[in-house]
C-alpha cells in the first residue's frame, strides 16, 4: 500500500474514532422535530421549492410524490444566506450582543488545538408530508470541515446549531400565514 493512501486510511479511521491529534469534535446536533402546518402540501411544498429558487441553492433531487427536496452539496463560503439569521419568529439572532452572520454561525466544527474551525461545505434536505388540508416538513442541514493532518485534508461532519433551519422554517411560516 502507498504510502499517501495508507495515511488517508490512518486519518479517515481517526476520524470515525474521534481521535485525531489536537482535534476536537463537536456534541452531535439532535434530530429535529417536523413543523406542522395549516396549509395543503402543495402549498406547502411550493413554498419550500421557492426558498431554495430564491437563495439560488440548486436542487439535486426534487420528487414530489414523496415529498423529497435535495439540495447540492455547496461550499460554505458561498451560502447565500450571509444576510442575518432570525429565530423560528423572524427576530434577529444575538449572541453576547452581537448580530449572528456568516457560515461560521450555521454549524459548530470543533476545534483543532486552540482554533474554532469554520464549515466549508454545506448540504440541505427537506421531506414535506400531508394532504388537501394540513402538511408538515422537516428541515435537516449537514456541514462539514476540513481537517488537515500530516498534510493530508480529510472532511469531518460539524454540528448544525439550527439557525439554517430556523431560517427556512420561520421563511416558510411567514410565507405560509402561520
Amino acid at each position: 500500500m502507498k504510502p499517501a493512501r495508507r495515511a488517508r486510511l490512518a486519518i479517515a479511521a481517526a476520524t470515525l474514532t474521534g481521535c485525531l491529534p489536537g482535534y476536537v469534535a463537536p456534541a452531535p446536533a439532535p434530530v429535529r422535530a417536523e413543523t406542522r402546518v395549516a396549509a395543503p402540501f402543495d402549498s406547502t411544498w411550493s413554498a419550500v421549492v421557492g426558498y431554495f429558487a430564491e437563495r439560488n441553492i440548486e436542487i439535486k433531487t426534487i420528487e414530489k410524490a414523496s415529498g423529497i427536496i435535495v439540495a447540492e452539496t455547496a461550499r460554505a463560503d458561498n451560502l447565500k444566506n450571509r444576510e442575518l439569521l432570525l429565530s423560528p419568529k423572524g427576530r434577529p439572532m444575538y449572541e453576547n450582543g452581537a448580530r449572528m452572520v456568516g457560515p461560521a454561525r450555521f454549524a459548530e466544527c470543533g476545534t483543532l488545538g486552540r482554533v474554532q474551525l469554520d464549515p466549508v461545505t454545506a448540504a440541505y434536505n427537506v421531506r414535506v408530508t400531508g394532504d388537501g388540508t394540513s402538511a408538515a416538513f422537516r428541515v435537516n442541514a449537514r456541514f462539514s470541515t476540513r481537517v488537515t493532518v500530516q498534510g493530508v485534508p480529510t472532511l469531518t461532519e460539524c454540528a448544525s446549531v439550527g439557525a439554517w433551519e430556523n431560517d427556512m422554517e420561520a421563511t416558510l411560516l411567514k410565507r405560509l400565514g402561520q
